[in-house]
């Protein structure tokens, strides 16, 4: 495996996809592609020797929909990263569950809704009494125990020099406990830890309509009664064996006919449609506000606008949210909304 990891093809192709990104015109992407192929085989040369080492973290704060800090590593950092997710995510994905839609190729946020949608809708139909169960970890990146999930990673990865060099990344966290959000690896380690998880309820508890977005559990199963067990085996199984907690404000189980529906990843969830919650709605309405703000004052460009919003639009548009976009914007000077098109006032 670590012999896949570091052929010069696998490293060409993860310095490749560094190249998408925006830190491409940072000053150390800048210097690195200055002399491309020798820095590359360079980098290359310290993961055979063993003397590679993770050059450190720029550390930064994300505000929405909450404040999380990012430690995002050095770019060739990153080249090492893809190429290690590029050998571990061909030997990890066909492990995990069908319904594991966070950081998985041909998955993401908007295939997790309407999934849950189809469940609902199959769950009403077999199930004489439907509940909800959801559950969310406590600052799940933060927390998650290092020991345990090396030892998960032990259990299938039989390469030494791989597993140095997973936990070599794993350990130059900043903190003394959990993964950095920044890194690459860290997503897959995500996966595989809750893997465990996944396993337990399909395989240990049998539920059938089950779904995981990171650590955003979402299932539905007959009866109040055993909703409720399937809730406390969940948050025992967390706190016993992969040393997670599902707290209490993050937790519940409710009926699925109830009108309150199932907010999940944004999205209000009901068996008949999909609409943005009240949080997701009240965000883009003061994005909209900052972006008119900085269009009057010049401080930023209608490109740029027009990008931000258009993918904040492909992520809403499952909601089927037109009118109310539209009216959003109309309550700006600079934006408008017609034909799922953003237009931005020219200065």
């Amino acid at each position: 495996m670590f012999e896949d990891i570091v052929t010069r093809e696998n490293f060409y192709d993860a310095y490749r996809k560094t190249q998408k990104g925006k830190s491409k015109f940072k000053v150390d992407a800048i210097v690195f592609a200055s002399n491309e192929s020798i820095n590359i085989e360079a980098l290359r040369q310290e993961l055979l020797s063993g003397i590679y080492s993770p050059s450190g973290y720029v550390e930064f704060s994300v505000f929405e929909p909450k404040e999380r800090v990012i430690y995002a590593p050095r770019y060739r950092d990153k080249i090492v990263q893809h190429a290690i997710n590029n050998v571990l995510r061909d030997f990890y994905e066909p492990k995990f569950i069908f319904d594991s839609y966070a950081c998985i190729r041909g998955k993401g946020n908007l295939r997790a809704v309407s999934r849950a949608r189809d469940f609902m809708q199959s769950a009403s139909r077999i199930y004489s009494d439907p509940w909800i169960v959801k559950a969310d970890v406590q600052k799940f990146f933060y927390s998650i125990d290092r020991r345990v999930l090396k030892e998960i990673v032990k259990r299938k990865i039989g390469c030494q020099r791989t597993t140095d060099l997973l936990f070599l990344i794993m350990d130059s966290t900043p903190t003394e406990k959990g993964l950095p959000l920044g890194n690459l690896t860290s997503q897959l380690m995500a996966n595989v830890l809750m893997n465990e998880i996944d396993q337990y309820i399909k395989r240990r508890l049998g539920v059938r309509f089950y779904i995981r977005y990171a650590d955003d559990l979402m299932m539905i199963v007959d009866g109040k009664a055993q909703a409720s067990d399937i809730l406390g085996c969940i948050r025992s199984f967390g706190r016993d064996v992969i040393h997670l907690t599902f707290p209490d404000r993050k937790c519940f189980i409710r009926p699925l006919r109830s009108k309150q529906g199932l907010e999940f990843l944004g999205y209000r969830i009901m068996p008949s449609r999909i609409g943005l919650t009240s949080s997701s709605r009240s965000r883009i309405i003061r994005r909209l506000a900052i972006y008119d703000r900085k269009i009057s004052d010049g401080s930023i460009s209608k490109d740029k606008v027009i990008e931000s919003l258009v993918s904040w639009y492909s992520y809403a548009s499952v909601a089927r949210c037109e009118k109310f976009v539209k009216e959003a914007c109309s309550r700006t000077r600079n934006i408008r909304f017609s034909e799922s098109k953003f237009i931005v006032r020219s200065l």
